[in-house]
């Protein structure tokens, strides 16, 4: 790759090593949920490419789907440029009305689609992913090769195992031509050369589909290697789901209620489930998986910043008192509402479906068409963002997966094209639209949550760096140590993060 440095052996040897240990820490709460719906047309043709590095174990995926975007009214290619786009901050408060509804948009597909080089046909796209590819995804792949005649092949790790496939592809001269750059990987995959910058894609980055500043906050060196497109799943967002039937018979104001009424914070959620659990006798009122540690990022910040140069912010140091002061709320936040007050459980998803359960936290990708939600829930569902502290702006948390054109890749122009179709939820097909149409305004809950400040888990890919300790170890112990014990584990780990900061600059 033009421009990055080739390490000497040993250096070599020692970052593949550290990358093989790293992939071992958590990759909870994926952009697409493992029991996410595959459409039975083509599913034989979508294959696993774990274990064998033979290109006929490359899936074909000319039978499927896609995700969000905005309406296309550029066509997103060809120029390598400069804009900016995305992440308003707003209260988040009263009634949402995003900016673009990010709305299927037939006319701006056609052109987009038509605006595809005819050089380019031909050509096959070679797609890392770690999930099963979806409906829309396979009904979009199949479009793409009929409109464009370039062919999709999915290649499918599973999940934790993308970043050992890329670097075990990249060696053996088979790259990928579109890769995933998750936050476990993150800046790890960069500094070992995994990933060329995206010129390789020839992305037109004054297309306002694309999220700068999201993706500002991971350059490296002041170079983008990684993308972000608004309204897809690739940034998964921690909503608050309820039952809304649920809530209507015990006469208590749901979430969204008090989200449209201006009173949906830490302090309400907190007065709404002490009510369902001692005035009506709802054992657990919140639930979740994973992503109920998300609830520490809605104070505004996480454990670990990047500032778009290659450098990292340890936010778990006092020393950084702004930051240090939201993270150690957010952490003690999560432990007041499960050891003080009570009323989180572990029932995730099975208390919810079942009705147990009032509210759940998790992923916004189990609200795609054709996921769990339904699936399996029974009742009418409904949603809120998750609450920020009182009286403060809207912080959503949650999680990045950017896309990148991995070291090698032969088709990146064309890989460049499909992501920008693959991404965009204006281009899904009409037949197979991204989002549930089991819960009213679902779509433009998601683009309003694109234009809200958020706050990303990036710690991950910190403290697992070296393989030593995992993110789990850390969130885990953060979220059981009780309130008055945050400060203390916080600051231990805060020592983690160091090390591997400065680890990360001696090999980076």
């Amino acid at each position: 790759m033009g421009g990055i440095k080739m390490k000497t052996a040993l250096q070599k040897i020692t970052a593949i090593l550290m990358v093989l240990l790293m992939v071992t820490a958590v990759f909870s709460g994926c952009s697409k949920s493992s029991t996410e719906s595959v459409d039975s047309t083509g599913d034989d043709l979508i294959q696993n490419a774990v274990d064998s590095d033979d290109e006929d174990v490359i899936a074909d995926g000319s039978s499927g789907g896609g995700s969000g975007g905005n309406g296309g009214k550029s066509n997103g290619i060809l120029n390598s440029g400069s804009g900016s786009g995305g992440g308003k901050s707003t209260s988040g408060d009263s009634v949402y009305k995003p900016e673009d509804n990010h709305e299927i948009d037939e006319e701006a597909t056609k052109s987009f689609l038509e605006s595809v080089p005819k050089s380019l046909k031909g050509t096959t796209v070679k797609h890392l992913i770690w999930w099963n590819p979806g409906t829309t995804e396979k009904r979009k792949a199949e479009i793409f090769k009929k409109e464009t005649g370039i062919e999709i092949k999915w290649i499918v790790s599973g999940v934790d195992k993308h970043t050992t496939k890329l670097a075990s592809m990249i060696g053996q001269g088979n790259s990928p031509d579109l890769a995933p750059m998750a936050m476990t990987d993150f800046p790890t995959s960069i500094t070992n050369d995994y990933f060329q910058t995206l010129d390789a894609g020839k992305l037109n980055l004054d297309d306002k589909i694309y999220d700068l500043n999201t993706m500002n906050q991971y350059k490296w060196n002041g170079k983008y290697y990684g993308a972000m497109i608004k309204s897809s799943t690739m940034v998964t967002f921690y909503p608050v789901f309820f039952n809304k039937d649920l809530f209507k018979k015990l006469g208590v104001k749901d979430p969204y209620q008090l989200w449209q009424e201006g009173n949906w914070n830490w302090e309400t959620l907190v007065q709404t489930c002490l009510t369902l659990k001692q005035d009506k006798g709802i054992k657990t009122p919140l639930s979740g998986d994973y992503g109920l540690n998300f609830l520490s990022n809605s104070a505004g910040a996480d454990a670990i910043e990047y500032d778009g140069n290659g450098g990292i912010i340890n936010n778990a140091d006092p020393k950084n008192s702004t930051a240090y002061n939201k993270v150690l709320k957010g952490w003690q936040f999560l432990n007041t509402l499960k050891f003080e007050h009570k009323v989180l459980g572990s029932e995730s998803y099975g208390g919810f479906y079942s009705g147990d359960v009032p509210m759940l936290l998790t992923g916004n990708y189990v609200a795609q068409r054709g996921d769990v939600f339904d699936k399996n829930v029974k009742f009418n569902w409904g949603f809120a963002p998750t609450p920020s502290p009182k009286g403060s702006n809207v912080v959503l948390p949650g999680e990045a997966k950017l896309w990148g054109f991995p070291k090698g890749a032969k088709n990146a122009e064309a890989a460049g094209y499909w992501l920008r179709y693959w991404l965009d939820s204006a281009y899904d097909p009409t037949d197979a639209p991204l989002w549930s149409d089991k819960a009213d305004g679902l779509l433009s809950f998601t683009s309003w949550m694109w234009e809200q400040e958020k706050s990303f888990m990036n710690y991950k890919g910190i403290v697992a760096y070296g393989g030593n300790y995992t993110a789990g170890q850390m969130f885990n112990e953060l979220s059981e140590c009780g309130s008055n014990n945050v400060k203390t584990v916080l600051e231990k780990w805060s020592g983690v993060l160091d090390k591997n900061i400065s680890k990360i600059k001696k090999w980076g």
